[in-house]
């Protein structure tokens, strides 16, 4: 009994409405705000003649110097082409209130099919108020101009942005599929939650948009991964940018996930992907056992995109990393970028500047910086986090792969797979382009690992690397914080630089000029003043825990330092500070040099 109350005293209202505004075309005829007033009443009720009697007797009343004059003006007009337009085709037959009335009585889904049917119908139901009503109470998130684009086949970017429920996106996806978008180019979901069925029928579009769709993102959605790795990417066929990204921080996963076997990759389908820029990172909760890649038919993906040049992935989850990663270099002879990281994304770097433009193939501008190496290889490798699932024989399959190409590396240590012996390997094949390196250590490595400095295998590293500009060793971790650098030597941090260290650089990397050592380490004073005065000519950044001594007669030999960051990573006994003469010395060439001086 509720409804028919609303409905009464909402026509009830209309009808007061209605009558205050002829009150006040009594008493000012000449004004032009009732006749408005009254004509938008009749056209809410799609009583379009009546609205159009009204707006033409306050054209005949109403000066021209008035104000709104215009505004009548425009109003009638339009309601005169619409009746006009009512007139032919199908309203031939029926009136429009009737044809309103027919109308009324379908729901979401089926009005949105007769959008589809044909151009008379739509362009009826995209003048029909009660349709923008029904549009905007079942998804509200969905723009007026946004619908308009994609009934009329103009929109060639699509930007949703949820939530939206269950029902609503099916018959949003049902209309999509059904609807002739092929002009479509980028298409982003922002905050959706896509189920198993609509994922299904969300991969249906995409194969119907193709081949123009060419950019596809997903931002904060919640999707399972066997349903981005199954019907969503395999229906990417002539996409070249897709990524499917979280903004929150992936927990990590241990557990370690067998390498599959040739026979076990499986490929849904015997098409080649023209994508170019695949990026998938998840957000897995607790369970991970109910949120597992399928590394088979990942890897099935991988082997047919032949043009892919950008890989990004999470290094949460099951997902085998390091066969994907194998799998990738010998089937896409134009990579150059693998991300393997908490968050998959690229880390702020030092020797180049990248954008996001970068990543897409659409964009062709020669404003940001590309990889320098012409030749076909990767060039940036990163493998960040303990989490990253590779054996010891998968990273030297990578490295033996890519040693002559890389110029971007980054690896944080484990103890495990990423050892001494391995960065020894490296070494000797010798990394010609490499321009820039950065080691980290785990936090929650196991104290047996910790024990084995590499020392030697850093020396041999950097003597192989002519081309290196840049060096990022972070060796901080909890446990070991509390130690002197001169104190048990048989508990040293595994990333530490000592002396041999620092002359492998003076000797062998004539382009340095950024330098950051964080944690604990072993050179001396002696050792930082030897690559001073043989090395480091082009230096532009120091960051370490220097001998607070050392400081002054090291920045007069690094004729070029501009920013110095003086860390303090490990306890002395009897710890010197910086003199206030040294400090002002310093400070004063810094400044001259246009740099600066920063004292933790």
């Amino acid at each position: 009994m509720s409804e028919p109350c609303i409905t009464n005293t909402k026509a009830e209202q209309e009808k007061n409405a209605q009558r205050a505004a002829q009150i006040f075309i009594r008493k000012s005829p000449r004004s032009a705000i009732g006749y408005l007033a009254s004509g938008v009443l009749y056209k809410n009720q799609n009583n379009i003649q009546e609205a159009l009697d009204v707006y033409r007797q306050g054209l005949q009343l109403v000066s021209s110097m008035d104000g709104q004059y215009n505004q009548l003006l425009c109003e009638e007009r339009a309601l005169s082409a619409m009746l006009v337009k009512h007139r032919c085709g199908f309203y031939q037959r029926l009136p429009y209130d009737i044809i309103c009335r027919i109308f009324g009585f379908l729901d979401y889904k089926t009005l949105l099919q007769c959008v589809n049917v044909c151009q008379e119908w739509c362009d009826f139901l995209l003048n029909w108020p009660d349709f923008w009503r029904i549009l905007s109470k079942e998804a509200p998130q969905v723009s007026r101009s946004t619908w308009i684009s994609l009934m009329r086949h103009q929109a060639q970017e699509l930007d949703l942005r949820g939530p939206m429920s269950a029902v609503p996106m099916y018959n949003f996806f049902t209309f999509l599929l059904h609807s002739n978008n092929r002009h479509i180019q980028k298409l982003s979901f922002c905050d959706f939650i896509i189920s198993e069925p609509n994922a299904v029928l969300l991969g249906q579009v995409l194969e119907s948009m193709q081949p123009s769709l060419k950019h596809i993102r997903f931002i904060d959605c919640d999707i399972h991964p066997d349903s981005v790795v199954g019907p969503i990417l395999t229906s990417c066929t002539a996409a070249t940018y897709v990524s499917f990204s979280r903004s929150t921080r992936i927990p990590r996963s241990h557990n370690y996930v067998s390498r599959p076997s040739k026979s076990q990759i499986t490929s849904s389908s015997m098409n080649t992907y023209s994508v170019t820029y695949l990026k998938l990172a998840f957000e897995y909760p607790p369970n991970l056992c109910l949120f597992q890649v399928d590394t088979n038919q990942l890897c099935g993906v991988i082997r047919q995109c032949p043009n892919l040049i950008h890989l990004f992935m999470d290094s949460g989850g099951s997902a085998h990393h390091g066969y994907c990663i194998t799998e990738a270099l010998k089937h896409c002879p134009n990579i150059k970028n693998i991300i393997v990281n908490d968050k998959a994304e690229m880390p702020q770097t030092v020797t180049s500047t990248i954008t996001e433009r970068e990543y897409d193939s659409s964009v062709t501008s020669p404003c940001f910086s590309r990889p320098s190496s012409r030749t076909k290889g990767l060039c940036r490798l990163v493998l960040g986090g303990g989490a990253v699932k590779l054996g010891y024989q998968d990273l030297m399959s990578i490295f033996k792969r890519t040693y002559k190409t890389l110029e971007l590396l980054y690896l944080h240590y484990n103890g495990t797979t990423i050892t001494a012996s391995s960065l020894n390997k490296l070494a000797s094949y010798g990394t010609p382009r490499l321009r820039e390196i950065r080691l980290s250590t785990e936090d929650d490595a196991s104290s047996e690992n910790r024990q084995q400095p590499i020392t030697k295998a850093l020396a041999a590293l950097f003597a192989s690397s002519p081309a290196l500009e840049a060096i990022d060793i972070n060796n901080t971790f909890n446990t070991l914080a509390s130690f002197s650098r001169y104190d048990a030597p048989d508990t040293a941090g595994i990333l530490e630089v000592d002396d041999k260290v620092l002359r492998s650089i003076a000797k062998s990397c004539p382009k340095i000029r950024h330098i950051r050592v964080a944690g604990e380490h072993r050179f001396t004073k002696e050792g930082m003043l030897y690559f001073a005065t043989k090395g480091g000519s082009g230096l532009i950044y120091l960051e370490a825990d220097l001998d607070r001594s050392s400081v002054l007669p090291v920045v007069q030999k690094l004729g070029s330092l501009q920013r110095l960051h003086l860390r303090k990573d490990a306890y002395r006994v009897g710890e010197e500070v910086l003199g206030h003469c040294e400090e002002t010395a310093v400070r004063r060439i810094l400044q001259e040099r246009g740099g600066r001086l920063v004292v933790v």
